[in-house]
């Protein structure tokens, strides 16, 4: 009896320990979720002009991440990627290179180029509004989540046509009566 009681311990520690260590693609995709959601995020400190960077979630093992400007109070798409679970990785195609997630947390995620193993992408989330970026060759970025993606865009295209700009400023809380009867 000493030895069963012993035999089954052992094997339940052994079973624990090692779910532990193998995490599913959809754990990783979930933590991947909560580093980005699905969000509009917006992209500075590359020295260029501001970009947005959108993710979206599609099902339990895909993201569409969506790069554009907006010119003349219009979006325009610069690149569409895809973050992928194939072969045994995640991997996020981009026009200009593949990335390969070598590891996540619910606050970062570290991605490996794979045509160059020492370009490490960091990024970190700093709080729910901001994500750091770490790029190869000490370039960093700061990603800051911005209205929805349909707001934003509604409302960048009336600051073009009125010269306004409401696409920075907070939601307004509705004024006057409560619309229901």
């Amino acid at each position: 009896m000493k030895y069963l009681v012993f035999f089954f311990s052992i094997l339940i520690l052994l079973s624990c320990s090692s779910s532990k260590k193998n995490s599913s693609p959809k754990d990783d995709f979930d933590k991947l979720e909560n580093i980005f959601s699905s969000d509009n995020w917006k992209v500075t400190g590359d020295g260029n002009d501001s970009s947005y960077w959108y993710f979206s979630r599609l099902g339990d093992l895909a993201f569409t991440v969506y790069h554009f400007k907006i010119r003349q109070g219009d979006s325009s798409i610069n690149e569409v990627s895809h973050i992928n679970y194939a072969r045994d990785a995640i991997k996020w195609i981009r026009s200009s290179e593949t990335l390969k997630l070598v590891s996540a947390d619910s606050v970062s995620a570290i991605w490996n180029d794979l045509n160059d193993a020492k370009a490490t992408y960091t990024f970190k989330k700093v709080s729910d509004s901001n994500i750091s970026v770490e790029l190869p060759h000490g370039k960093k970025l700061l990603l800051t989540k911005k209205l929805s993606l349909a707001i934003f865009l509604a409302r960048s295209r009336y600051d073009y046509i009125h010269n306004t700009h409401t696409v920075d400023s907070p939601l307004v809380p509705h004024r006057g009566k409560p619309l229901s009867n």
